[in-house]
């Protein structure tokens, strides 16, 4: 069977669709066990040097979630966190509802020295455990130099209201900072053989 440049487009249309599909935030492949991560939106990123930008964490696809502490590394050198809340000790980072209700926050801090962050929170009664995905919390960042820098998990602990560990696993988010002048264009590409 002959494959036409119709053809090569439909496959490729179709091969992008399942991309999205299986790896958007709080959905799944069908037939795929659900498994409760945490990770940034956005994931990945090419940021003009200077420029500002908002990262959510997020934990998505979990089950009775009532505390959460996170903790994140960066270079401090290749990125510094915008303070939320000036009129606070520290700078601050933003307490998200979106899955966890912000009844108890413990630590909201960057550390733009040390290159950390660190967000603790817990619900109260009677508010009920939370289950499902969402944004945590988030924080404004701003690039200092050119080149590639990473915010990692370097540690968390996700619990029920029994205090119970809730298993999860961590992804890193990478960023792509450029001068600005760059143009960068990436392309799906499917080969298919005769």
């Amino acid at each position: 069977m002959k494959i036409t440049p119709i053809r090569y487009l439909a496959i490729a249309i179709l091969a992008l669709g399942l991309a999205l599909v299986t790896s958007a935030p709080g959905r799944i492949a069908l037939g795929a066990p659900q498994e409760t991560t945490l990770h940034l939106i956005p994931p990945s990123s090419l940021l003009p040097i200077g420029n500002e930008i908002e990262v959510e964490v997020w934990i998505s696809d979990v089950s009775e979630l009532n505390a959460a502490d996170i903790r994140l590394t960066f270079d401090p050198q290749q990125f510094e966190i915008i303070d939320a809340d000036p009129s606070l000790a520290g700078v601050q980072v933003i307490p998200r509802d979106d899955l966890l209700a912000p009844d108890l926050v413990i630590k909201r801090e960057a550390d733009n020295d040390a290159g950390t962050i660190w967000y603790a929170v817990t619900q109260l009664n009677p508010t009920p455990p939370a289950s499902g995905s969402g944004a945590v919390f988030a924080f404004r960042m701003r690039p200092r130099k050119v080149g590639v820098g990473e915010f990692a998990f370097s540690s968390f602990k996700l619990a029920t209201r029994e205090g119970q560990v809730i298993p999860a696993t961590p992804i890193s988010a990478t960023y792509y900072v450029t001068t600005g002048n760059e143009v960068r264009l990436f392309l799906p590409f499917l080969h298919v053989g005769d």
